[in-house]
């Protein structure tokens, strides 16, 4: 089995477009130039899709090594009310539409950058020798993680360089992708995560918003920056564990 296939590859192509979008488009100049908005939003484009590859392929691989694949997908509404036949004839692909409206409404000032999910399909014969033959809750909450956390270290790499050529850095990209897709909100990945592993929601949203400071706010190098938030990320983890009536 393949970590990624030509189908989930063309995807990624696409949320590369409507990240590149969403991140290019104001090119914080004061007067706008067609020519300079275009290169400034080809570079974006090159930066996002190498962004959405290493975000998605955080996924595919955790998923690869639990014994299951993936078909990734644009984030979709499918149903408009509770009731079970409250459907739209086609869902409503919300990971475009949503962002990209945020984006027109803010000026290019607001991102909003959570737009793709997935299908998990089980391999059987890759999970010979686990411990369950179904995916446990553990396994899954991996999955959701390995995107989000890709992306911060993503971003740590990217501080290593300068790229004062373009309006948006690659590192402020992929804090908020990160950031975005680890919130606990129903379809994104930080929901998923919430769902089957508390703890490892807990211990993933914490490493994430303090490298994301100590990243910018602090300005820090990106080695020492990774450091400590793994080392606060561990402190608060041991806290939550401390706190009773935990569930995993």
């Amino acid at each position: 089995m393949k970590i990624i296939n030509a189908e989930n590859l063309k995807k990624i192509f696409l949320f590369a477009l409507i990240l590149a979008i969403i991140f290019g488009y104001n090119d914080r100049s004061e007067k706008f130039i067609l020519f300079n908005w275009l290169i400034n939003f080809l570079l974006i484009y090159l930066i996002c899709l190498i962004s959405s590859f290493i975000h998605e392929l955080g996924h595919l691989f955790s998923a690869y090594l639990q014994g299951c694949s993936l078909n990734l997908k644009l984030i979709s509404l499918k149903r408009y009310h509770p009731a079970t036949s409250s459907y739209f004839k086609i869902p409503l692909k919300l990971g475009a539409i949503f962002p990209l409206l945020i984006t027109i409404f803010s000026n290019g000032l607001f991102y909003f950058p959570s737009i793709s999910t997935y299908d998990v399909k089980e391999e059987k014969h890759l999970r010979l020798g686990k411990k369950f033959p179904r995916l446990s809750e553990w396994e899954l909450a991996k999955i959701s993680v390995a995107g989000p956390l890709a992306s911060i270290l993503l971003a740590v790499i990217f501080k290593f360089f300068n790229f004062s050529f373009i309006s948006v850095s690659p590192v402020i990209i992929n804090q908020w992708i990160a950031l975005i897709n680890i919130l606990p909100i129903p379809l994104f990945d930080g929901y998923k995560v919430f769902i089957y592993s508390r703890l490892l929601f807990f211990s993933s949203i914490s490493f994430i918003v303090i490298l994301s400071f100590t990243l910018n706010m602090l300005n820090t190098a990106p080695i020492t920056a990774l450091i400590i938030s793994i080392i606060f990320a561990l402190i608060l983890q041991f806290l939550y564990m401390l706190a009773p009536n935990i569930k995993k």
